[in-house]
């Protein structure tokens, strides 16, 4: 069973356990509702950091570990703020992953676009597109923006970025600190973009 299914089986077992329980059995059972409830704050982290990270591409290297950095950074500024206690209270009060990783969503695009962005838009390059590529109203031989994390071309007209030889589209960051902030909020993507 993957930690998703797994995590969420066991909320739903609390919240049926809880929804039941007398005053005395929440004092008789404390240990054991404590117990279960780390478990499950377990669980919900693995889940969250899955989340956190999800579309994240990484080459092996030193800008990895600078890249980490940064993102470990955006958490504790968030942890500091009392945002993962905030997003704890929000498991236990709804048991439900789903309105967990909702509340979750702002430390993500925190993520995505301050600490993510400047290095996905260093593995940015402006190229002329292959001769094959034809796009609506692009044709081979402009200039596109090209990343070789995805091996894909920019588009501008769809915002999205395409593959040079099958028919492939990807939903990712755009390629420039301009772009970026206009989806995220202007002066939001970190300085070093």
């Amino acid at each position: 069973m993957d930690i998703y299914k797994e995590t969420a089986a066991k909320l739903d077992k609390l919240r049926l356990n809880e929804t039941q329980m007398s005053k005395g059995q929440f004092v008789r059972y404390a240990s054991v509702l404590k117990k279960y409830r780390r478990e499950i704050t377990a669980g919900a982290n693995e889940v969250l950091k899955q989340f956190w990270l999800s579309g994240i591409i990484v080459e092996k290297g030193s800008q990895a570990d600078e890249l980490c950095g940064s993102i470990q950074q955006v958490v504790d500024d968030e942890a500091a703020k009392g945002e993962m206690e905030r997003l704890k209270g929000i498991l236990f009060q709804t048991y439900s992953l789903e309105k967990f990783l909702e509340a979750a969503c702002m430390v993500h695009d925190r993520i995505l676009y301050e600490a993510y962005a400047p290095y996905w838009i260093s593995r940015c390059t402006l190229r002329p597109l292959p001769d094959g590529i034809r796009w609506a109203g692009v044709q081979g031989g402009g200039a596109a923006w090209y990343n070789r994390l995805i091996d894909m071309y920019w588009h501008d007209g769809y915002g999205l970025w395409v593959s040079e030889d099958k028919i492939a589209w990807r939903m990712c960051l755009p390629p420039t600190r301009g772009l970026c902030e206009s989806e995220y909020g202007k002066g939001r993507v970190m300085a070093n973009a």
